[in-house]
């Protein structure tokens, strides 16, 4: 930025906010930081007056200041002109429906966090449910059912927020709980099957046996390609007991 333009943004301020911006500018670079912490400082240390206020300040040093005498319709807080510029703000009906679902949904991520983690007992979960349903004109209980099952993953723990479906929401998830455990199943049986053809393979070529070997399944591109081919498919199962499940609570 040359100087021709910072001097029209200069003058094109009045009052304080002039006057702040003439001294850090004055100041230099290697000073800017400092000043500008020392301007901030001086804004704070005011005289009121009848007509209007004194700014003082002091050890901004080599630096001569003179500072006028202003009116205090030019000198606003941060917060006046805020309030000035938001007066004519107001928010719709459905502003304030979103606002409401915004934070019903946060209170509702934080108190299944802290179920999750042992934090809070379901007990007292469902006294938090209860508050929020009275605080908020919502369906709280479909808002629940629905992160709820955002939450389900295969592969995760699922557990509690089953039981939370079931219990709380009156969701039936039999058909959830039967698609996890041949889930598990499928996992095992691959993983078994593997764990044999590798054994046979380090006994064939390398002589190795007995109880003492067990492979590092981990690292087992086979196996971890098969578990992924498991998993795409439950997924797609997953979806259709979830959507169904959407359906109903909707």
């Amino acid at each position: 930025m040359t100087k021709d333009e910072v001097k029209k943004i200069i003058m094109a301020m009045s009052g304080v906010n002039q006057l702040m911006a003439k001294l850090i500018y004055g100041s230099g670079k290697n000073r800017f930081w400092k000043l500008f912490s020392q301007t901030w400082r001086l804004l704070l240390k005011v005289t009121f007056g009848t007509l209007g206020i004194i700014l003082t300040t002091k050890n901004i040093n080599h630096i001569k200041v003179t500072i006028q005498r202003y009116p205090m319709g030019e000198i606003k807080s941060t917060l006046d002109l805020v309030m000035e510029k938001t007066r004519h703000l107001t928010l719709s009906q459905e502003e304030k429906e979103e606002q409401k679902h915004i934070e019903v949904n946060k209170r509702l991520k934080g108190l299944l966090q802290k179920y999750q983690d042992n934090l809070l007992k379901k007990e007292h979960l469902e006294k938090e449910l209860d508050s929020l349903r009275k605080a908020y004109d919502l369906k709280v209980d479909k808002m629940l059912s629905r992160m709820l099952l955002d939450s389900i993953k295969l592969g995760h723990k699922n557990e509690s927020l089953l039981e939370l479906l079931n219990e709380i929401c009156g969701l039936d998830i039999s058909g959830l709980e039967t698609l996890f455990h041949d889930f598990q199943d499928a996992v095992g049986f691959a993983s078994e099957k593997r764990i044999k053809e590798l054994k046979a393979d380090l006994a064939e070529k390398r002589f190795i046996s007995g109880s003492a070997v067990v492979p590092n399944l981990e690292t087992d591109n086979e196996l971890i390609l098969t578990v992924k081919e498991i998993k795409d498919k439950f997924d797609q199962i997953l979806v259709r007991e979830k959507t169904a499940l959407y359906d109903r609570i909707s």
